[in-house]
């Protein structure tokens, strides 16, 4: 039967110190990780069973073997004296569901923003810098087909002012153009930004509430925000587009800039795509086997 061999505090709790332990000489093939609460007290609000007879590459992030546990994630509210109690509770596992894709418009009551679709053919390009920026790219697809398509964001210059700029310079420069979307994650986010060239662009402030900078584009399907390290100020050229229906841990901590209003199907379409062990990323499974490549940004104007 399941047996505690670790216990994590939720304050603790964190990528690297879950792998820690998955991957420890301690572990046991069936054991469930406890988590308690971060005062340290005897709350336990979640376990994570480890399922019987598994094994993942040594790099393999906590998303991943969480994902690849079955996703048996069970949510345990009442207050137990001891650990062990909890796990006398926890009975049969009950797997997560991946929730249905949004519309494309998602709802956003807080703050009003414009996430209204554009079609395509009644958009043309301008040597103008717009708040609209088409991305015409290529790509095989899941039936290794090559395909091309195109993606429209429209930027959101009143809530991250300093990102929209430094979005629309580097679009005007040329920068993205022949990159790659580097990271491509099914139900998380397609990232890309890395210049072809090498050349490196200047960082810029981070435009979310973590950083003292108030931003309720708040992070659901089809938001693009700004990659970074873990400055709040390391953010440059990378970006990534929101395949999942919603992300809270990202509202706050990352500059949301944009939206897709036009092209999810493509976004979608590329979630899908045959992807491998991204050592750039932690070592999860997100790196396109074939090049899913940025054939030029540019400004785009709605005619109708």
């Amino acid at each position: 039967s399941p047996t505690v061999s670790a216990a994590i505090t939720k304050d603790s709790l964190s990528e690297k110190n879950l792998q820690d332990w998955f991957f420890s000489d301690e572990r046991q093939a069936n054991d469930v990780a406890v988590v308690s609460s971060s005062n340290g007290s005897s709350l336990v609000y979640l376990a994570v069973y480890i399922g019987k007879g598994e094994t993942w590459q040594n790099n393999a992030t906590s998303d991943l073997i969480k994902e690849k546990m079955d996703n048996w994630i069970i949510d345990l509210t009442k207050d137990y004296s001891a650990d062990e109690k909890a796990l006398d509770k926890i009975g049969e596992p009950t797997p997560t569901t991946v929730p249905e894709a949004s519309p494309e418009t998602p709802p956003q009551e807080a703050v009003a923003f414009d996430f209204s679709p554009v079609a395509l053919e009644d958009c043309i390009e301008t040597s103008d810098v717009t708040d609209l920026v088409k991305i015409d790219l290529t790509y095989v697809d899941q039936f290794d087909i090559s395909r091309s398509g195109s993606i429209i964001i429209r930027l959101y210059e009143s809530v991250a002012p300093i990102t929209v700029e430094n979005f629309q310079n580097l679009v005007a420069a040329k920068y993205y153009d022949g990159s790659n979307f580097h990271r491509v994650y099914k139900n998380f986010v397609i990232q890309g930004g890395i210049s072809a060239s090498g050349q490196v662009v200047p960082n810029i402030k981070g435009e979310f509430s973590a950083n003292g900078v108030e931003n309720n584009l708040l992070h659901v399907r089809g938001v693009v925000s700004m990659a970074r390290a873990s400055d709040p100020d390391s953010a440059s050229s990378q970006f990534f587009i929101m395949h999942a229906d919603s992300y809270p841990s990202l509202d706050g901590q990352y500059a949301s800039f944009g939206y897709v209003v036009c092209g999810m199907d493509v976004v979608d379409a590329i979630a899908e795509i045959e992807v491998r062990l991204n050592s750039a990323m932690g070592g999860e499974i997100s790196a396109p086997v074939y090049p899913v490549t940025i054939v030029t940004m540019s400004f785009v104007k709605v005619t109708k």
